[in-house]
């Protein structure tokens, strides 16, 4: 459920989605908390109770 402003950011971002539907990634890797991924010039996951009990910030 959006707030009402943020009705025109999710349109534009919807028209900028490549067609077709969802594909699932050939691979999924888990990370954990104190992970350095090889992206973003070693981004750390730190793990946050935002939102979802399970969420994880990167």
């Amino acid at each position: 459920m959006f707030e009402d402003w943020e009705h025109p950011i999710h349109a534009e971002a919807a028209r900028q989605l490549p067609e077709g539907g969802f594909v699932r990634p050939p691979q999924v890797t888990e990370v954990s908390d104190g992970d350095v991924l090889d992206l973003g010039g070693g981004a750390q996951v730190i793990h946050t109770l935002w939102r979802h009990r399970r969420s994880t910030a990167v």
